[in-house]
This record gives C-alpha cells, sequence and structure tokens, in this order.
C-alpha cells in the first residue's frame, strides 16, 4: 500500500517566523524575514492509525527548503518546496516520490495566512496543515505570562483558507541560549470542517535571527485520505536553521525585462533624501522652509484599498463654536488608486451593503455611489517596499473636518451672532506632527478672520466672545489616522431593544424581501478572557483610562471611584480587573488625542455647564477603539445660572407640549453629550445647599457622592450604555431610608438616568445621597460582555436573549431619551421613586421649607445678596421641577417593551389609573394652583440684589426685582400644561380604552376639578391675590378659547365641556360679585363677567382670523394673557 504523505514544505514555511525585540521584558514579535533569506529544515514526524482493523505506525522525515522572496513592510511574500521525503510504514520505507511544487505563501506582519496556493487540486490536506501551523503573533509588545488571540474568517477558496481560532501565550524567554529563545504556547481550532481539526503547538522563538528554532506539536482529527478517514494522533518535532547569509545571491529571481529600472530620482529614498522621516503606521518625511512645512506620507500598497479612520478632534476651541475635546468628524475610507498615478480618498457607502456572493451585491455598489474627498499625485515609489509617496501637506490645512461652517455666524458673544469669519490661510499651518506604530497624528492651527469685527466691550457683547481679539479667532484640530483591526477576535453583538446600548447601524440588501433591513451592532470594547476556560478572568487587554492632571485633587478620589465602580458588574460577567484607572504622569508625553489613551479632564469655558463622554468606533463591527470623558468645570461648581434655569424650565414644558424647539436648542441632544447640564446643576445646588447648611463634614459627604455619581454615569456611556430614565422607579421613597434596601438596590435602578439626590440622606449618615450602581447596571453589562458561546454575532444570539429575557425582573426596564419628559410619568427626568409623586411632594415641602430659611442663611458675611437672589431662584425652580413630575401623571400612559413568545410578552401601553391621574391633579391644585401655594416670606423679595460683579453691568438687575410677574407665571404655565390639547387627547384615549369594570378619569373631571377650585375666594366675599387672580384670568381664556373660538382641545368633548363651564364661571362671577368689598377685586369681577359675556353673545364672522405670529416660546408657557 502506498501512501502519499504531504507534510514538507508547507509546514517548515509556516514555521519559518521572524521576531524583533523592543524591551528587555516586552517584545514585538512579528514575521519579518529578510528578502531572500533561506531556511533548510528538517521535520519529524510520527504517528499511529487503524485502517481495515490493522494498526499502522508511521514515521516521516522531510527536508525542505523555504525562501522569502518577497518582503514589504506590511507583508512577506514566501516561497517553499520539499528537497527529500522518507515515509516509514511500520519501520518499512515507502517509496514516495518528491513533488516538486512551489508552495507559495503570502502572511501579514503578525504572521496570519493572507493567502496560499501551489498545492495539487486533490490536496484538501496540506493548505489545512500550514494554516495550522502557522503562528500568528499579537499586535502589540508582549511579556512572559500575556495572552492573544486571532480568528481566521470564513473559508473562501481564493485565499486557501479555512475559519479557525488561533490562540496563544508567551510562557518564557530561555535564558539557557545566548539568543533568548521566546517560549509560546499555541492552540488552533478549525470551526466549520467536518473533523474540526486542532493542534497544539511549543515554539521557540529567536528574537534575534527571526527564526523559530524549535517546535512541538500534537494534531487532533487530522483527515489522512485514507479509507475510514482515520483520525491521526501524535506529535511533531521541527528543527530549523538559516542559510548562510552569502547563499541569498544565488536566490534572486532574474528581473524581468522592464522590471527593476526605476530611474533613482523617482524612489522614495532619493527624494525623501534631506527630509526627516518619522516611522510609524504610515512613515511621514517632514521638511521645513520659510515656515512652511512639507509632509509626505509613505504609503505601502498592502495598505491600499483597507478602511482607515480619520478622527478629527478640537484640540483647543472658543467654548461657544468649537469646544475642546469636541469631535468634529469620523471619516472612514479608503485609500485607492482610481487614476493610474495618482491616489483618492475614496468614502465607500459601506452602511448600505449585501452579501458579495449574491448578484444583488453588484445592484447596490452601482445604486450608491462612493464619494471622492481628495486626490493626491503619487510623486514617487519603492519597488522593494511596495509603496508610493503622496503629499498631504495641503490635506492637513484644508476644511475635512467641516470646522469652517462652524464659523460662519461669527465668534459668538453675550448676544451671540457677530460678522461671519473666513478662513484666513496665511495664519493656518500644520503646527505639529507625531507618528506611533497604530496612528499617526498631526495637529493644525486654523486662524479665522473678519476685519470688521467689533474690539475690547463691543466684542464682548456683539461678537467674538471669550476671543482676545475679536478680529481672529484661533482654533487647533488634532487629526488622528490609523486602520481598522481585521481578524483581532472581536465578534460583533446585536441589538436588543430591551437592553440599552449604543449602536452602529449598517443596511443589508441582501434579503430583497426583508421587512427590516437593518443591521444593529451595539458599542461595547473588545474585552476577551485571557483564560476562556476560567469562570472569571483577567481580559487579553483591559480597558485603562488616565486621570489628568488638570482634575482638582478634591474630585480625583470620587474620579477614580467612579470609574471603578463598574469591575462590579464586569466581575460578574467573567471579567476581572476589567477597568484599570491611572493617574497621568508629571512628565507624560502623549496627546489626549492619540487613539492609545483613554483620558478623563476637565476644561474651562466662561458659562457652559456640561459632561460629554466621547467614544471612537469601528461603524462596521461597533467595537470601540478609544474613548475620553471631558467635564466642564461649570458642571462642577454646584451653582445654577437663573437665566439657564428658565431657559431649562421653558425647554421641559415645550417638550411635554410638544412644541419643537429651536434648532440651537437642539445642539446638545447627540446621543454621547449629556444633558443633564443646568438641571443637573440645579438639582446638586439644592443638594448641596441642604448638606452645607448640616455642617462642614456632611457637605463633604455630599460633594464626594454627586461627583463619583456623575463620574459613573457618564463612564456608563464609555462603555457603550444609553440613558435609561425609567430606573429611577425601582424603589419607593420610604425604601429609599432604608439603609439595607439602598447598599443592596442603590437609589435608583441604573446611575444612566438622571436623578435627584435622596432627600432622605439629610442628617441620615447611613443613607447615602447618591447610590452605587443598581440592578439595571449589572444586568445590561451581563448582556453587554459576557463571554457567551458563539464566534459570530448570529452564534450569541440564543445566549443573549436569554440574558434580554430577564428584563421582566423588577429594575431591569429600559426607556430612553426619545421616551423622556413625554407622556409616560415614569420615564422622567430628575423623577425618583416608585411612585414619583412621592418624591416630588417631599421635594416641594423641602423646598419651601428652604426658602423660609434662607433669609437666615444667604449670604455669608462680607458678600452682597446677589446669592441670595440666586438661591432663591434655584430653589423656586426644584420647586416646579418637582411639581413637572407630578403633571404628567394627568393623560399619562406607561409604555413597556414587549417581545411576543418570550417572558418580556404582555401588554406595551398601558394608560395611568384614573385614581393616579386624580391625584396629580390634586397635587397639583394644592401645590401650584391653590390661594397661597407660591406665598414666599415677602421680606425676602427686598434684599434681591444685582451682581455687582458684573463687568458691563448686563446681568438682570432686579431693581426691582419683578418677583410678582414672575411668580405668577409659573401657576399659568401648568394650567397650559393641564388643559394642553395632547394631555386633553390622552385623557380622552385613555377614558376610551378603560376595560370593563375599571374607573374612568375624564376630561370632564379636569375641568369640573378646575372650576371648583380656582374661585374659591369668591363665594367667601375675600380678595382675591395679584397671583391666583392671573391664573383665573389664564384659565377664562383657555375656555374662551376652547368653547367660544373652537380651538383645538385635543378631543372633540373639550369644546363643548369648556363652554359649559365658561358659563358657570360667569354665574359664580355673578352670584358673588355683591360680596367682594375688596375694590381691585370688584373691579376685576365687573371685568371679567363684561368680557365672559362678550364673547358668549359674540357672532362667528366668516373668513375672519388667522394671521399673526406665534408670540416668543417663554411668553406662551408662561401663560401671557391674550386681549
Amino acid at each position: 500500500m502506498r501512501i502519499s504523505m504531504r507534510f514538507g514544505a508547507w509546514a517548515v514555511m509556516a514555521l519559518a517566523v521572524a521576531a524583533s525585540a523592543s524591551a528587555q521584558d516586552k517584545v514585538l514579535l512579528t514575521f519579518s524575514p529578510s528578502a531572500g533569506a533561506l531556511w533548510r529544515s528538517v521535520l519529524n514526524v510520527n504517528g499511529k492509525a487503524t485502517i481495515e482493523g490493522q494498526a499502522l505506525e508511521f514515521s516521516i522525515t522531510d527536508e525542505s527548503e523555504t525562501k522569502a522572496s518577497s518582503v514589504g513592510d506590511g507583508s512577506v511574500t514566501t516561497e517553499s518546496k520539499t528537497v527529500s521525503s522518507i515515509i516509514s510504514v511500520n519501520g518499512e520505507e515507502q517509496d514516495n516520490e518528491v513533488s516538486g511544487n512551489v508552495i507559495k505563501a503570502v502572511q501579514g506582519a503578525n504572521g496570519a495566512l493572507q493567502k496560499q496556493s501551489g498545492f495539487e487540486d486533490d490536496d484538501d490536506l496540506g493548505p489545512r496543515l500550514g494554516q495550522a501551523f502557522t503562528i500568528v503573533f499579537a499586535d502589540k509588545p508582549v511579556g512572559v505570562g500575556d495572552t492573544w488571540t486571532y480568528s481566521y474568517p470564513r473559508a473562501s477558496n481564493a485565499n486557501g483558507l479555512v475559519a479557525a481560532d488561533f490562540s496563544a501565550k508567551l510562557v518564557a524567554f530561555d535564558g539557557a541560549s545566548d539568543e533568548g529563545l521566546a517560549q509560546i504556547e499555541a492552540t488552533y481550532k478549525e470551526r466549520d470542517t467536518e473533523e474540526k481539526m486542532s493542534v497544539t503547538m511549543t515554539a521557540w522563538v529567536d528574537p534575534t535571527t527571526g527564526v523559530i528554532k524549535k517546535s512541538e506539536f500534537k494534531i487532533i482529527g487530522m483527515p489522512l485520505g485514507l479509507p475510514g478517514n482515520p483520525e491521526f494522533t501524535g506529535s511533531m518535532e521541527l528543527k530549523s536553521y538559516k542559510a548562510a547569509s552569502d547563499a541569498t545571491e544565488d536566490t534572486n529571481a532574474p528581473a524581468q525585462e522592464g522590471e527593476g529600472e526605476e530611474e533613482e530620482g523617482d524612489n522614495i529614498d532619493s527624494t525623501v533624501e534631506d527630509f526627516t522621516k518619522m516611522d510609524g503606521l504610515f512613515p511621514l518625511y517632514v521638511k521645513e522652509e520659510d515656515g512652511e512645512k512639507t509632509i509626505y506620507m509613505e504609503i505601502k500598497r498592502s495598505q491600499l484599498d483597507k478602511w482607515t479612520m480619520l478622527q478629527a478632534t478640537a484640540a483647543s476651541g472658543t467654548s461657544s463654536q468649537v469646544v475642546t475635546g469636541d469631535p468634529l468628524v469620523d471619516l472612514l475610507f479608503q485609500f485607492r488608486e482610481v487614476q493610474p498615478g495618482r491616489l483618492t480618498v475614496v468614502v465607500p457607502n459601506y452602511r448600505l451593503l449585501a452579501d458579495p456572493e449574491l448578484p444583488i451585491a453588484n445592484t447596490i455598489a452601482n445604486s450608491f455611489a462612493p464619494s471622492y474627498l481628495d486626490t493626491f499625485d503619487i510623486e514617487a515609489t519603492q519597488k522593494d517596499r511596495d509603496s508610493v509617496l503622496i503629499d498631504v501637506s495641503d490635506f492637513f490645512k484644508g476644511d475635512v473636518a467641516g470646522i469652517e461652517a462652524r464659523f460662519q455666524g461669527g465668534g459668538g458673544g453675550l448676544f451671540g451672532g457677530g460678522a461671519s469669519y473666513s478662513l484666513d490661510r496665511d495664519n493656518t499651518f500644520v503646527s505639529e506632527v507625531k507618528n506611533f506604530p497604530l496612528n499617526t497624528v498631526v495637529r493644525s492651527t486654523y486662524t479665522f478672520a473678519d476685519g470688521n469685527a467689533p474690539t475690547g466691550i463691543e466684542s464682548a457683547l456683539f461678537g467674538g466672545g471669550v476671543n482676545a481679539d475679536g478680529r481672529s479667532v484661533v482654533v487647533s484640530v488634532n487629526y488622528n489616522l490609523y486602520q481598522m483591526p481585521e481578524n483581532n477576535g472581536f465578534v460583533p453583538r446585536l441589538f436588543d431593544e430591551r437592553v440599552g446600548y449604543f449602536t452602529a447601524t449598517l443596511e443589508d440588501f441582501s434579503d430583497p424581501t426583508a421587512q427590516d433591513r437593518r443591521v444593529k451592532h451595539v458599542l461595547r470594547w473588545n474585552l476577551r478572557k485571557a483564560n476562556p476556560s476560567q469562570v472569571v478572568s483577567d481580559p487579553v487587554e483591559p480597558i485603562v483610562f488616565y486621570i489628568d492632571k488638570g482634575i482638582p485633587e478634591e474630585f480625583r478620589k470620587a474620579t477614580r471611584d467612579g470609574i471603578l465602580l463598574w469591575n462590579g458588574p464586569m466581575r460578574a460577567a467573567g471579567f476581572s480587573n476589567a477597568i484599570v484607572v491611572k493617574d497621568m504622569p508629571e512628565d507624560a508625553d502623549f496627546d489626549h488625542a492619540d487613539m492609545r489613551y483613554n483620558t478623563i479632564r476637565f476644561v474651562a469655558s466662561p458659562g457652559d455647564a456640561y459632561a460629554v463622554a466621547l467614544f471612537r468606533v469601528n461603524p462596521l463591527t461597533g467595537q470601540i477603539m478609544n474613548s475620553s470623558i471631558t467635564f466642564d468645570i461649570n458642571y462642577l461648581s454646584f451653582e445654577a445660572n437663573s437665566n439657564e434655569i428658565a431657559q431649562m424650565m421653558a425647554r421641559r414644558a415645550a417638550s411635554f407640549l410638544g412644541i419643537e424647539l429651536p434648532e440651537a436648542e437642539k445642539k446638545t441632544q447627540r446621543c454621547n453629550v449629556c444633558g443633564m447640564s443646568h438641571e443637573g446643576q440645579l438639582m446638586r445646588a439644592t443638594g448641596m445647599l441642604e448638606a452645607s447648611s448640616v455642617n462642614e463634614e456632611e457637605r463633604e459627604r455630599y460633594l464626594y457622592q454627586a461627583v463619583r455619581h456623575t463620574v459613573a454615569h457618564e463612564f456608563g456611556h464609555i462603555l457603550g450604555l444609553r440613558h435609561n430614565f425609567v430606573a429611577s422607579t425601582q424603589l419607593t421613597f420610604a425604601q429609599m431610608n432604608d439603609p439595607a434596601m439602598v447598599a443592596k438596590y442603590g437609589t435608583t435602578a441604573s446611575v444612566m438616568d438622571y436623578v435627584p439626590y435622596n432627600l432622605n440622606a439629610v442628617n441620615n449618615p447611613n443613607v447615602p445621597y447618591y447610590g452605587e450602581l443598581g440592578t439595571y447596571d449589572k444586568w445590561a453589562i451581563r448582556w453587554g460582555y459576557s463571554d457567551v458561546p458563539g464566534t459570530t454575532a448570529d452564534a450569541e444570539a440564543g445566549a443573549l436573549r436569554a440574558i434580554a429575557n430577564q428584563g421582566v425582573r423588577e429594575g431591569y426596564a429600559y426607556r430612553t431619551d426619545q421616551h423622556a419628559d413625554s407622556f409616560d410619568p415614569f420615564v422622567q427626568r430628575f423623577d425618583l421613586s416608585k411612585n414619583p409623586m412621592d418624591y416630588s411632594m417631599a421635594m416641594m415641602a423641602r423646598t419651601k421649607k428652604l426658602i423660609t430659611e434662607l433669609r437666615d442663611k444667604e449670604p455669608k458675611n462680607g458678600e452682597n445678596y446677589s446669592q441670595l437672589t440666586n438661591r432663591f431662584g434655584n430653589l423656586v425652580s426644584m420647586h416646579l421641577s418637582a411639581a413637572f413630575s407630578v403633571v404628567s401623571f394627568i393623560g399619562g400612559v406607561e409604555q413597556r417593551t414587549a417581545i411576543r413568545g418570550t417572558s418580556s410578552d404582555g401588554p406595551t401601553s398601558i394608560p395611568v389609573s384614573a385614581g393616579q391621574q386624580r391625584a396629580a391633579l390634586r397635587m397639583i391644585n394644592e401645590n401650584i394652583f391653590a390661594a397661597g401655594a407660591l406665598d414666599f416670606p415677602k421680606d425676602l423679595f427686598r434684599y434681591f440684589s444685582e451682581d455687582l460683579r458684573d463687568d458691563y453691568g448686563l446681568a438682570e438687575a432686579p431693581s426691582p426685582w419683578n418677583v410678582r410677574t414672575q411668580i405668577s407665571g409659573f401657576p399659568q404655565m401648568f394650567l397650559n400644561m393641564v388643559l394642553s390639547s395632547p394631555t386633553l387627547e390622552r385623557v380622552a384615549n385613555n377614558e376610551y380604552k378603560a376595560l370593563p369594570g375599571e374607573e374612568r378619569f375624564t376630561v370632564s373631571e379636569i375641568f369640573g376639578t378646575l372650576t371648583r377650585s380656582l374661585f374659591t375666594e369668591l363665594p367667601a366675599g375675600q380678595a382675591v391675590d395679584p397671583i391666583r387672580r392671573e391664573l383665573q384670568t389664564a384659565y377664562v381664556t383657555r375656555l374662551i378659547d376652547l368653547g367660544v373660538k373652537g380651538a383645538p382641545g385635543g378631543a372633540s368633548e373639550a369644546n363643548f365641556i369648556a363652554r359649559a363651564h365658561l358659563k358657570g364661571v360667569l354665574a359664580v362671577f355673578k352670584a358673588n360679585q355683591s360680596k367682594v368689598k375688596d375694590e381691585t377685586t370688584s373691579l376685576y369681577v365687573a371685568d371679567m363677567i363684561e368680557r365672559i359675556e362678550r364673547n358668549l353673545n359674540a357672532q362667528e364672522v366668516l373668513g375672519a382670523g388667522g394671521g399673526g405670529g406665534g408670540g416668543d416660546l417663554m411668553q406662551m408657557l408662561l401663560g401671557g394673557r391674550k386681549p
């Protein structure tokens, strides 16, 4: 029996790899033999198999020769052939004809096979063993104990590879050898083949010579092509040596005609002879003459047509149009040689795709054209490196980041506006260039000019803002260029709507009949276990965050602890030490925009208050590759500006009423920018005031917990989590006073909610103001980061659905930004407790108490009274914010996510009960509408003062402060919300959807309650105070609009019900007119009688009406009186 065993050339070829040392304790192992290098190697194989009941022992000895025929910076092509081969079976040597085939392989810098060819047509075993015996190195320097993995993609006939997984560990350096061999243990297993062949291997790599000197391995499941396809087990030993260096002169193939004729002046080396070279991902050559930098970039042809990311980040800013740390653009593109001799920056329509094996892929490619953003002439080439050279000097001074458009409206100012700025090209330049192994960083300085811009005080008022001189604006942009990782072991995870993660969305047209073509991958880090067999393991690479040197010392511990809180859920997901926090060294020499580093830092602006979590992702897979957290220092000032609070109240009311916000108000609503800036300041300012009123120790306790909570919230975004605004309803208000309950569950199910402080914590050191991570946080991290079975997104889906099905449990609910502050009363920003009305009632009582004590505590000795004025505004706003959570119950609808056929199946839209709606209306009546509800100590108003520190005297100067107008507007704002068309429409719909036997809350009941409660002074003959008088007038105006003018009321019955109540109010005025003794009230009653009668008796004039603007948003929300 003759057995043909093809073990020789391909095995030797696969094991001939190189390494280069980077440090004594870390080595960067790379596959980088020199061009023309030659190896002659010996391979010994022993094994056993049983064929038709006969036991056979194999012994194989092969001698092979391998040559590195082509070497580029990014890949190596090797050619191998078997010189001699001896095969013995049961000790008898077999006839064995040595094939003259040359096995050609292309491998990347990490050693991974990219393509192999040259095998006989019927040889299935050879290519598979060639791939199995290839050691793949880590993409970064490794030390003893470090592990890494690599995943070969699905099989492709074109490249001769099969889908397989590879993992390795650097075990030791062999000190017995002068060469200091690196010992590597590796495992390899096929995924999609029938046999699932696997290999375990130990190899000794020589970093000096770049050759694997020895390897020992074992194969399980190897098909030999024999009858019965028996499995082959055994061991193999390889001894290799490098041929003499002078032998390479005989190994170079003769050049073909026309090859090697590159003119010396046209190659890269001669072109950049007098340039400074900067090695890195894309080697740069920089030369500066007459203040101008010329920057050449060398690109290997193997890097063409590869996914490349250009991220532009604001390195400095103006605090208005451009804020330091702002992401300006994330551009995913490819360098392509579209035209001969030119490279083009091509942005493919990568979000729209189809399976390339299907015919429809051509349709998609032809339907959605790519974009060409820039084109460069190829200045020179280098054949021995197979690379080209382009001039990128102007590219990094251009407007690829879109920054010029940000200054079209001027430089900003206290009143906004200002003339448009244009790019000053003479003062725009590349200021700094850095190159790293993984990325290239270029900093450009952009200058924008306006010769007509105001200067001095005028600049601050009307344009220029914080700029030193309004005629010029200077900003810096960091450009970060890197290539997307390929086959790095990251498995995309498919989105589940029950768990709140940010997503990268693609649209797949492979199935033209699909109703939903979206493929949504959640954003998450590439956390993989270093030891997959362990229940809990350190990750191969942890998430490392640096605390910037500029963060004040008093905030550093809270900042660190806020980040490290997430290691708890990570451990439950199977990872120990998943997150590492380090202080940035004093002599740190890295840029915040360098993608190798994740940072948390503070920035400064005159008045903004924000926190933003920014992350850089691979939009093709959802992998988070780099991130940062930026805090404006005003965010932690624990003081809120009264004008900003007023605007916040207007925005929240507008959201409730469904009023479209101006475009300028939307700019902070990006998914990764936290919007709890001013309202969050308000909450923290109130909490700080309460804590400070106790003692300094309590103040410090509050300060630490508030900062830790805020940092933990932002870091949740860094891990991929979205906001969860239903999380605040897990515990009852009473349970939040129980230290054991709060210790177990936190004050909220998730720190990804916007929550106020726990009122029960004041004077109670065992109860926190802000809890730690909650139930939802731990579950969401377990879903997003658990190491579940499967090597593809589809394969993981089953195990992940089982986790997501737990979403019906208490504290696991998820609702995010698009659901907040609208009709669902349980999905509100800054509410708290299972019944949010309980917390709101407690907060309103607390704010009124703090207001009555304010005169005794503010200001401090030596300060003016503007601080008291501001604190009063903050507390009143906090009082009203609590009421917002109550009014949303009227006409409220609770929304839930349900998946049919799972444990989360059930109703998705549940009307708020009639009892809760009725209770909410009663609370608003008692705390906002009732006589005296908004009475505050009158002596307090006499101390209101402007801020005398305002340089230009432009602060709202309350002299005298218009207290009455401001306060009277608040109940009118809530009346407008209660009687708004959306609210009445939802009340009517809830009534209609009530099940048999359920109690109903109706539109008629709303009007009846208001009519009875708003006019209680008249039957008693009492004077009506100005606040109530304005409220009554606003109610009558709304009744006239609905009942007489036929304004849309959301529900059809609102019009005739309003007309009936208008007549009822008229009857109240008439019946009690004679009882009123107060002169102003008497005149008011007479005026209202005349007004109502005039409108009731008015005849509708056909063709009249229409026209007129909508008025000011604030005026409308605050109940501006109509004529």
